[in-house]
């Protein structure tokens, strides 16, 4: 039996319409590119994914917004960067970090989320970590960590690289030593000692000692240790935190652009330097960091460690000849982007700076494949709490 063509009329048309929405909304409103680049890995994976693109027009973007070229995207794939530098600042990479107009980003400005190197929930502690003289051990729960009447330290045993995590959870190898870290992890303290977070930075040992009584966190401080120096503190708190006794605690503690931050169980400690201390003697680049990178210490008390991360800060490699050697000035309409996988990207420290009327609009999310469909784009401010230093 034939359909009458007065029959085939209605489904014509609706498609018609929904053929007509979808152009109108390609037009104007966005499109979904295939990204197969691996430039902005970990932040968009080259599996490929694919990834919603907000069409704006005579647009400006923030710093570290993602962005998309105009003049670069294709139906068969988007050129996404991240604007670092904007109109009439001027850039400078120098030790992997941004200068903006001569100066680190402040505590204040809103930052791409540390990128993760090690997960305890993904791969054992003890295949990253050197294994303490204590008596460390697995359980369902996490890892015991018994340092009563001793004391145990666990070591990052690998270097701190520019490494990332790939779209499977494995860990993908870079190849430039980074600088700033961050260390989180979820604690359970018994008895009464001393427990610590130790990270260094070339000559120096940054390092968040927390002092416990029946297990109490009862004082904690931010210290830096420097060749030749005094121990100097830094910031303290010396309120007991009396809720957390036998109950599982977060700890984070961070040395991201010179600005060193611990977050105990939601208390903030803080405190800046303008500089770190050089190890005496070293000359190479690529032995700027000769101390173990991360420590955890317990002296005296049982810890339980349910879940350790350890991540590292975007790290911007001194590639190409723009920004890397000396100061670029950007003009009224430019910015400056960069790639998250700096080491493997073609970007602004090549090409030069982008013209605002060049860009199509912002990377929104990742849409597909299914199981990894995320926003992009939030960022995170190094002032998460009320800070206080000493």
């Amino acid at each position: 039996m034939f359909l009458k063509p007065r029959s085939l009329r209605r489904p014509l048309l609706a498609i018609l319409v929904v053929l007509l929405i979808a152009a109108v909304a390609r037009t104007y409103v966005g499109d979904v590119y295939r990204v197969e680049s691996a430039s902005m890995e970990p932040t968009i994976h080259a599996t490929p994914e694919h990834v919603f693109v907000r069409y704006e027009r005579d647009f400006t973007p923030t710093r570290f917004d993602l962005v998309v070229f105009k003049v670069l995207a294709t139906e068969s794939g988007a050129v996404v960067k991240r604007a670092v530098a904007l109109p009439l600042e001027s850039l400078l990479i120098s030790g992997g970090d941004l200068l903006i107009e001569g100066h680190r980003l402040g505590l204040d400005v809103p930052r791409p989320a540390a990128i993760p190197i090690f997960d305890s929930r993904l791969e054992p502690l003890d295949i990253a970590f050197s294994i303490p003289s204590a008596p460390f051990e697995k359980q369902a729960d996490g890892w015991r960590l018994d340092a009563r009447g001793r004391r145990a330290d666990l070591s990052f045993a690998r270097r701190a690289g520019d490494d990332r995590l790939d779209a499977k959870g494995a860990l993908a190898a870079g190849k430039s030593e980074v600088n700033d870290l961050r260390i989180e992890g979820r604690f359970e303290f018994h008895g009464s000692g001393k427990f610590m977070l130790r990270l260094t930075e070339e000559g120096d040992a940054f390092e968040l000692e927390i002092e416990l009584r029946e297990g109490v966190i009862d004082a904690a401080r931010i210290q830096r240790r420097s060749g030749g120096k005094e121990l100097a503190v830094l910031a303290s708190l010396e309120h007991p935190m009396e809720g957390l006794a036998s109950q599982a605690c977060t700890l984070s503690f961070e040395n991201i652009d010179n600005h060193v931050i611990a977050e105990i169980a939601g208390r903030v400690l803080s405190a800046d330097y303008d500089a770190n201390t050089p190890l005496v003697g070293v000359i190479n680049e690529n032995d700027r960091h000769l101390q173990p990178r991360v420590n955890l210490t317990a002296a005296e008390i049982e810890v339980r460690i349910e879940q350790l991360t350890l991540a590292r800060d975007l790290f911007y490699t001194a590639t190409g000849p723009l920004g890397t050697g000396s100061p670029v000035a950007l003009g009224p309409d430019e910015i400056f982007v960069l790639g998250d996988n700096s080491a493997d990207s073609r970007d602004s420290r090549v090409f030069g700076p982008v013209r605002l009327g060049d860009l199509a609009g912002r990377a929104i999310s990742v849409v597909w494949p299914l199981g990894a469909a995320r926003r992009l784009g939030e960022l995170r401010s190094l002032r998460a709490a009320q800070v206080s230093s000493q």
